[in-house]
């Protein structure tokens, strides 16, 4: 199984600061690093007073056995998802000494995304096994497995303020797909003409935000089913498309430009 070269960790984490690293003192396992930066607005650091719940300022987090693509914490920022080209995600601890607690396994091929629902009782997962696996935080159970897309899944999104049953998928397959953990099957389907690389809901559920190898951000009225707009800017595929706002979204390109639509 070839590492797919083209994928990426996309997370935009705002509670410690994460980095990716490979130890080779770790026996080829690929660490989560944790690391709580001092503030650079305080000329001396020794005097800072660490307000962190981690257990020492930087703390590696060993377990996957190939390289890690994507990070998610749950809306609490108390649980850490790690997902690895190992086909597994790993959910940690945030505090402490930041434990592993529990392996989300199933999937045939690499991890390329990972979020959790909004009221933090399950992982979505996106994999290049053209799959997407709903899994219990709690237990670790795969609760369901979505089938549909007919390339690799680059990417899932959830809703911030809608039901924590929604959640929508990004495809080499061209489309970006809705699905309901309630039911089987997806529940919509929206065909672009270009692979789909990154995708968000905006908080209320009701318009998805697509980006794919077109350099453009597409919005989609979920109700009606079709676009609506068409956002132009970024010189390269777009690899993050992140909405923490009603009318604002980020994005990521691979020309390496982070771009604000309003």
């Amino acid at each position: 199984m070839e590492e797919p070269s083209s994928k990426r960790p996309r997370n935009s984490l705002n509670r410690e600061e994460v980095s990716i690293i490979h130890d080779g003192n770790h026996n080829n396992n690929q660490i989560v690093t944790l690391y709580n930066p001092p503030s650079s607005n305080n000329p001396n650091a020794n005097t800072i007073i660490r307000t962190s719940s981690l257990a020492s300022p930087t703390m590696k987090l060993s377990g996957h056995k190939g390289s890690i693509y994507t990070l998610a914490y749950d809306p609490p920022g108390e649980t850490l998802c790690s997902g690895s080209f190992d086909s597994t995600c790993l959910l940690w601890n945030a505090s402490g000494n930041c434990n592993n607690f529990n392996i989300l396994s199933g999937h045939k091929n690499a991890i390329l995304d990972c979020k959790f629902t909004n009221n933090g009782e399950k992982v979505i997962t996106a994999s290049a096994d053209y799959n997407l696996g709903v899994y219990d935080v709690r237990t670790g159970e795969r609760l369901k497995r979505f089938i549909g897309h007919e390339g690799i899944v680059n990417a899932v999104g959830v809703a911030k303020d809608a039901s924590p049953c929604l959640a929508v998928s990004a495809s080499d397959d061209r489309t970006c797909r809705m699905w309901d953990t309630r039911v089987r099957s997806e529940v919509g389907c929206l065909e672009d003409q270009f692979q789909v690389t990154a995708v968000a809901y905006s908080n209320d559920g009701l318009t998805v935000f697509s980006g794919g190898i077109d350099n453009c951000i597409h919005a989609w009225d979920v109700r009606q089913m079709k676009r609506t707009m068409t956002m132009k800017g970024h010189t390269g595929k777009t690899l993050l498309c992140n909405n923490d706002d009603v009318v604002k979204i980020a994005s990521m390109s691979a020309a390496n430009l982070i771009n604000l639509s309003c």
